[in-house]
């Protein structure tokens, strides 16, 4: 009996080993010498996996920043992106978050999934609106019925934009609805390009013909 718990024990200890190993965290190696944080973040986003939170408010990202590190941890990574700056961050499973102070976080809450629902002025829903977190590379875009769910952290912004209408900005909350408004000066300049931007109120059939001459 007891050889056999051991072998029992044995075999468990081997397959829980490739999946420990999968979950090693990824080594960044990433070399660069006096360039924005704006232009340095979405190079660590690439390699890392992460992305970055921040108040555009707050954080200076014109701010120039340099980085040498060959197979270091995103903990590591980060406090040598950060050196010589006044920025300070905090790591979660999947996030980066910058802020400046000790009690002044620029964004607070853990990052969750936000729902909502982008329509015009007749209350007709917007197809392919961009939904963005302000102060981040993070965004969606809407679907046929004009919603979208995008992770964001409580208390964050999101940037809520599409052609032809005035950009709105508003506080990130669960199922919440954003109207646009036509912008008249933008939309005397607007032009047809594609099919990308057609509200759903103008799609008239699954099948769209395009005259050959």
């Amino acid at each position: 009996m007891d050889i056999r718990k051991q072998l029992i024990i044995l075999i468990l200890v081997l397959l829980c080993a490739p999946v420990s190993a999968q979950k090693k965290e990824k080594l960044i190696t990433l070399k660069f010498t006096n360039i924005p944080l704006s232009e340095a973040m979405p190079k660590v986003e690439k390699q890392s996996g992460y992305t970055f939170f921040y108040e555009s408010q707050q954080i200076d990202i014109k701010q120039k920043v340099s980085l040498n590190v060959k197979n270091e941890t995103i903990n590591k990574t980060i406090a040598a992106l950060l050196k010589g700056t006044n920025v300070k961050f905090e790591i979660d499973a999947t996030h980066i978050i910058l802020y400046t102070g000790k009690n002044n976080k620029a964004i607070s809450g853990q990052p969750q999934n936000i729902s909502g629902t982008v329509i015009d002025e007749s209350g007709e829903p917007i197809i392919g609106a961009n939904v963005m977190v302000e102060g981040t590379s993070t965004g969606v875009i809407t679907d046929l019925d004009g919603k979208y769910t995008i992770n964001a952290p409580a208390g964050s912004n999101l940037k809520i934009s599409y052609i032809g209408y005035v950009t709105q900005t508003v506080k990130a909350g669960r199922n919440s609805t954003v109207k646009l408004v036509e912008d008249s000066k933008t939309l005397a300049e607007v032009v047809v390009i594609g099919y990308g931007t057609q509200r759903k109120s103008d799609l008239t059939g699954g099948l769209v013909s395009v005259d050959q001459k």
